[in-house]
């Protein structure tokens, strides 16, 4: 297994990965919102298609600025099969927890709130066409 920076912080304080992760992970999205720009102001960027950040870290981060005022985070942990979602005061910085599901089976079903055509009419069309 590869040893990046986190192992070595985890392994000299004595933390389990996960804990170290995502308080490495708090400390980035902290850093990202209160950094400010040249009038001091906190820095949210536009709207756009999420970020995702996950390197060598077994956690997901996903990032959008959801309005003027909150960046949402998504924290997804794939080995446990579970997500949080996180509201950041772009003017203070507090974080709100606004959300934590496990997706395991969520993941197990073929469709749900599906339009037409359904997963399972797609594929009688592509198998058909073979």
């Amino acid at each position: 297994m590869k040893k990046g920076v986190l192992h070595f912080v985890v392994s000299g304080f004595g933390l389990s990965r996960s804990v170290a992760g995502a308080g490495l992970l708090l400390v980035l999205v902290v850093a990202c919102v209160l950094g400010g720009d040249e009038r001091g102001a906190a820095y949210a960027p536009k709207p756009t298609l999420p970020q995702a950040h996950a390197g060598d870290q077994e956690l997901i981060a996903l990032s959008f600025a959801a309005s003027d005022k909150v960046q949402q985070v998504t924290v997804i942990d794939p080995r446990k099969q579970v997500m949080s979602v996180y509201h950041i005061d772009a003017t203070n910085g507090a974080i709100e927890l606004k959300s934590v599901r496990r997706i395991e089976w969520d993941l197990e079903m073929s469709q749900f709130n599906a339009l037409d055509p359904l997963p399972q009419e797609i594929r009688s069309i592509i198998e058909q066409n073979r």
